[in-house]
């Protein structure tokens, strides 16, 4: 072995041991490599919570936009059923024979219930069988509108009480 040397001075002192305290630094650095330090996490805390904060904001928002979405996918939702439910009222009173303006008449939640609505409301509608419309006037008018030949009679006992003939 090497002969002892005595160490008297602070540089022989750290040029002796300075291969080893540079060994142990690079021992420690890998070792704590992944770890942060106070201010390096101080830093991160701030960065993270200002983060934090932004996607509460967002999140807020967008509950906010789903709760209106939702209000207008049940008014469209129900705008829709109406349309259907119109449909369907629609082609049974045309499939039993109603006039289109009886179809807003029609009940029934179902398919079943308006088409059982729909063939009563036919029953009573054609019940006499003829589906022509009543004649608006009588075809046995006279002059001026006054009556036909059966009405003759009343016509002469009008003017004699009116004080005429």
């Amino acid at each position: 072995m090497g002969e002892f040397k005595a160490i008297t001075t602070q540089e022989e002192f750290d040029a002796a041991i300075g291969e080893r305290i540079k060994r142990e630094k690079e021992t420690l650095a890998k070792k704590y490599e992944g770890y942060l330090s106070p201010a390096e996490i101080a830093e991160k805390e701030k960065t993270s919570k200002a983060a934090l904060d932004d996607l509460k904001g967002k999140l807020e928002k967008a509950q906010k936009d789903a709760e209106g979405h939702g209000k207008a996918m049940e008014e469209l939702n129900a705008k829709l059923k109406g349309y259907e439910t119109d449909s369907v009222k629609t082609r049974i009173a045309h499939e039993t024979g109603l006039p289109y303006e009886m179809a807003k008449r029609l009940t029934g939640d179902t398919e079943e219930a308006i088409r059982k609505d729909a063939e009563a409301l036919s029953k009573l509608v054609n019940a006499s069988g003829n589906n022509e419309a009543p004649p608006l006037a009588s075809r046995d008018s006279g002059k001026n509108g006054r009556g036909g030949e059966n009405d003759a009679a009343y016509l002469t006992l009008l003017g004699s009480l009116e004080g005429g003939e």
